[in-house]
This record gives C-alpha cells, structure tokens and sequence, in this order.
C-alpha cells in the first residue's frame, strides 16, 4: 500500500532461468488505507470515529493490515461514548516497528492514546513486539 496517490513497482529482469516464472498480481485504489470499520473522517488524511451510539463493541486495525502498514502515515482512531461509559481497548496482536521509548531518537513508530483530542502525557507511548494488552479511558472519550 502506498502512502498517497501513486505507487511506483519496477521489475527487472536481469537473470532469468527456466524456473522463473514471474508474478501476478491484484491492485485496488482505496481512499481508507483498508480500513473498513469505524466512520471514515474526510477532513483527515486517515481518521475513523467509533461511537457507541452506532455499536458497543467492534474491532479495528492499522492501516493494511496484516500487510505492512505504509510509511509516514499518520492515523486517527476517534472512540466516543455516552456519558456513563469508559472505552477499553484489547490489542490481541501488537508489531510497531520501534524500540521503547519509541521517541524521534530511535525512529521508532508508535500508538499513543489519549483521553483528551490533545496529547496526553498520562500514557506511555506503544512500539515494539507487545503481548496481547488492554487500555482503557478515564470517561467517556478516547
């Protein structure tokens, strides 16, 4: 998956052998980074909304997953509650390229949360290969 409106693949072909058959491929033009749950938010390059309005629970996933995620994309997943609620997230599969404590420094990629639209210093940063692990907000936002 590209990170914006064109991919570029080049094949060559230096050596080939008898054995060597070439490739097939798919292609698909998709302006939700495959990504299929959640409200797709226009006014950003990738943002999805989730309410509990619309269901109470459900699943989402970086962008091309189980491929490889594109590079220098940033995603917004936007959880949204009734007053009552807190949002829990489960990660059951976690591999964001990065080493702790995935800052600029390491050129890690990483998920943040917040319960704010803003940063929110209460929480660490999440890079690396990670057991299966569960957040959760403060209220009703996340």
């Amino acid at each position: 998956m590209s990170n914006g409106p064109r991919l570029m693949l080049e094949f060559r072909g230096i050596n080939s052998s008898p054995y060597s058959t070439g490739f097939k491929a798919t292609y698909s033009f998709t302006e939700n980074f495959g990504i299929t749950s959640g409200l797709h938010l226009k006014d950003y390059p990738c943002a999805f909304a989730f309410s509990s309005n619309d269901s109470l629970s459900g699943s989402f996933h970086s962008p091309n997953y189980p491929g490889y995620y594109p590079r220098d994309t940033e995603c917004h997943f936007f959880f949204h509650g009734n007053n009552n609620q807190k949002v829990r997230l489960r990660f059951n599969h976690f591999d964001v390229e990065g080493v702790t404590p995935c800052e600029p420094s390491s050129a890690s990629d990483y998920v943040e949360f917040s319960n704010f639209m803003t940063r929110d210093r209460k929480y660490h940063k999440h890079c690396g290969q990670q057991p299966a692990f569960s957040i959760e907000s403060d209220r009703k936002f996340f």
